[in-house]
């Protein structure tokens, strides 16, 4: 289980598919790459010298930025995730891409094996001074850390440089005369204060900081009546024309604005300026971040705003300096305070740049992990290997602990930030479990569903999962009606997110029919993080012996959103049926729902189907006076917001009818009376087959295994009707399951 861990951008893919949003047809191995979108979702760049905001789309929470000559880069909060503080780089402040992360694993590990949420790191850093980049940050519970390095994209040296309790928010300041200082703020909710921030003075090589309360002086307290700023945090120092800068954000995440203090001496008194505001625009509480000075002159602001679920997602305002004060965005009303702007000319920095985006997708080609993922928690090589079968990544059933109840407390889950508002998710899974085991697809937040395969001892069961408050401790429960016998241990999962965060779950045999699973469901966002969506392989506590796994070829992210529906599949009866027997029938056909708004049926006796018969949702629809001898040619057009895909044109001939009498459509059966959901003690089962076969119909609960056999004999060609017996079934939801020599066919049973 030796596997290799983390490094810089790489492509990324997975052996199972998450996500609504692949159209293209089953493809040999050779091709499937092509599958795997590589390219971003959102892109900020307009391509024509613009860019719109954000200028990323995800939870990059409290940046911070800096320039190197003509580069820059930018840290950003990530609490209890590991790998910690992602590094990104860019050329133009609006293209962007990850190439590291400072630490690889959180220190203590005592507390961070396992989720710490919303603990760990708190709003970085980034200073370059003498050919060193510094990154400090605060553990409210631990204290100072600061991290060194020559390069980036390489390796950091880590320590903590002042052990300290509530201390958060730390910007390390060099002056002109090479004195070093500290400014940070307080948590409240670990020394009972806040809107405080404290200057300290360090050593000029910035690794260590002094306690003396000589050393120590209050530069701003925002609870003072004479200049109340609530929540004053979040601190960046900086120095321009001989002035002393404190850029802070105030009242809080959700609405909260940007202030900047200035005074002609470190210690201050500082005076303040509100700069930037929500004012008449969308973009609610705008501010935290970093001021960037280019080589050109122009000055430029990195803020985050909060949007949930996704997390805090990134912006960049234009800043013009009048008599020594900023103003960030655009001065709408005149009042000397900027507001965010949604699209501006983008950053004169000399020349264009090519269009990058954060990582996302990701093809498990390499022997590293790819920059987007995280865990929960310090990982555990022994989760993963990226070696033990080249070009997947395979996640082995790590143990849940005995007293398991939903996920919030596991850290073996392999996760990435959602990358738009609204985007799919898709992967493909090769399956080797042992009973019990499970893997799947997640959208993970406080509120979490997913897409789960389990392994039982009658094969293998689909289902969604979810967790209506998972840090409040609730039970993680199986949605009912969710639950999917399959006989397959390739497929392909996805996930499709809307705007809101609304996840709709499906899977596929073969990337290119996706049938849904379970019902549409919100996410929430982590503990001041953003949701996320990744992978699981787990197994029971009380599972020994080595553990089975999940070989994920690929992950693509995709936008289900913005393309055609899928032509409708799968007719009944079947293109070139015969029906006898009745003078009425019920067709259907099969849709990917996630692309598909409406759809409209056509039915004639010419082989070019003209007549309309109805334009409806669902996906069958009942024909009544159907004349014997006759061939029929249908077809099912469907049609979304962006336009409508001509269907293929089917055909069924009829034999001798007879009026009243309903036809059941081959390998199809069904219950009597009809759609007996729920029921309670008894039934009759109604099957039809075109030739003689073995059948086999046996009852299974919402864990896949064997209640009740029904019957397992060979039957002659025509339609058959069993008794069925509730007997000892409780009440709750099962599985009805026909098998033939052409295939199988479950119902949900829902029993009182």
């Amino acid at each position: 289980m030796e596997s290799k861990i983390y490094a810089g951008a790489k492509n990324i893919a997975i052996s199972v598919i998450l996500a609504f949003a692949i159209g293209n047809a089953a493809l040999p191995q050779a091709e499937e790459d092509t599958a795997v979108r590589m390219d971003a979702v959102y892109v900020p760049d307009n391509g024509n010298g613009t860019y719109k905001n954000p200028v990323i789309y995800a939870d990059y929470s409290d940046p911070d930025a800096i320039r190197v000559n003509d580069d820059f880069y930018m840290v950003s909060s990530s609490f209890n995730c590991a790998p910690g503080i992602p590094v990104l780089h860019s050329k133009d402040l609006v293209n962007w891409t990850i190439i590291n992360h400072v630490f690889m694993r959180q220190p203590p590990d005592s507390v961070y094996n396992k989720p710490g949420h919303g603990l760990g790191v708190w709003a970085p850093s980034i200073r370059y001074r003498n050919g060193h980049f510094y990154v400090y940050y605060a553990d409210p519970d631990f204290g100072i850390y600061m991290a060194k390095t020559d390069d980036p994209a390489g390796t950091w040296e880590h320590k903590l440089v002042q052990k300290a309790y509530g201390w958060i928010d730390p910007c390390p300041f060099w002056d002109d005369n090479d004195s070093a200082y500290l400014v940070h703020a307080w948590a409240n909710s670990r020394v009972g204060f806040k809107s405080i921030l404290t200057l300290r003075r360090m050593s000029s090589d910035g690794e260590s900081v002094s306690t003396d309360p000589a050393d120590s002086i209050m530069v701003f307290d925002g609870n003072d009546i004479a200049h109340p700023l609530e929540t004053i945090e979040g601190p960046k120092m900086y120095k321009r024309n001989g002035y002393y800068y404190v850029f802070a954000p105030y009242g809080g995440v959700a609405n909260g604005y940007q202030a900047v203090l200035r005074s002609d001496t470190l210690p201050g008194p500082y005076d303040y300026k509100t700069v930037l505001e929500k004012g008449s625009t969308t973009i609610n509480g705008p501010h935290q971040g970093a001021w960037i000075e280019l080589e050109s002159g122009e000055s430029w602001f990195i803020h985050f705003q909060e949007k949930l679920p996704h997390g805090r997602i990134v912006h960049l305002q234009p800043v013009v300096w009048t008599e020594d004060w900023p103003v960030m965005g655009i001065d709408n009303d005149g009042d000397e305070i900027g507001e965010p702007v949604a699209s501006y000319t983008k950053p004169d920095v000399g020349q264009t740049w090519p269009i990058v985006n954060p990582q996302t997708s990701d093809k498990f080609n390499t022997d590293t992990l790819g920059l987007q993922w995280q865990w929960h928690s310090n990982f555990d090589s022994a989760w993963f290997s990226l070696d033990a079968n080249p070009g997947n990544m395979r996640l082995y059933a790590v143990s849940l602990p005995e007293d398991f109840v939903n996920l919030w407390d596991i850290g073996s889950m392999l996760l990435q930030k959602l990358p738009a508002e609204k985007f799919s998710a898709t992967t493909k899974i090769k399956l080797h479990l042992n009973d019990g085991e499970n893997a799947g697809l997640v959208v993970m937040g406080q509120r979490y569903t997913s897409i789960n395969v389990m392994q039982t001892d009658t094969g293998l069961v689909i289902s969604q999962k979810q967790c209506s408050d998972a840090r409040a401790g609730l039970a993680e429960s199986t949605v009912v009606n969710s639950a999917i016998s399959i006989d397959d241990s390739v497929l392909y999962l996805r996930v499709a997110v809307t705007g809101g965060g609304t996840c709709n779950f499906g899977y596929s045999l073969d990337n290119y029919h996706f049938l849904p699973v379970g019902k549409a469901a919100l996410t929430d966002e982590g503990r001041w993080i953003g949701a996320k969506v990744g992978l699981y392989c787990h197994r029971p506590y009380e599972n020994t012996g080595d553990p089975g796994y999940a070989d994920f070829d690929w992950f693509s992210i995709d936008d289900y959103y913005n393309r055609l529906p899928l032509p409708a599949f799968d007719p009944y009866p079947a293109d070139g049926d015969s029906i006898s027997g009745s003078s009425g029938l019920v067709i259907s056909w099969g849709a990917d729902k996630v692309f598909t708004s409406m759809f409209d049926v056509y039915i004639d006796t010419l082989p070019d189907p003209v007549s309309l018969l109805v334009e409806q949702a669902g996906l069958s629809k009942e024909l009544t006076d159907l004349e014997s001898e006759k061939t029929y040619y249908w077809r099912v057009d469907s049609k979304n917001d962006l336009g409508t895909v001509t269907g293929p044109t089917w055909q069924f001939t009829t034999k001798e009818l007879i009026s009243g009498i309903p036809v059941i459509v081959s390998p199809d059966f069904k219950l009597e009376p009809p759609i007996p959901n729920p029921f309670e003690n008894f039934s009759h089962i109604t099957f039809s087959i075109a030739k003689p076969s073995l059948v086999k119909i046996n009852v299974y609960d919402a864990g896949g295994t064997v209640v009740k056999e029904i019957t397992n004999k060979e039957y002659a060609a025509g339609t058959h009707n069993l008794d069925f017996h509730r007997e000892n079934l409780n009440s709750g939801l099962y599985i009805l399951k026909m098998k033939t020599g052409e295939g199988s066919l479950s119902r949900k049973l829902l029993i009182e």
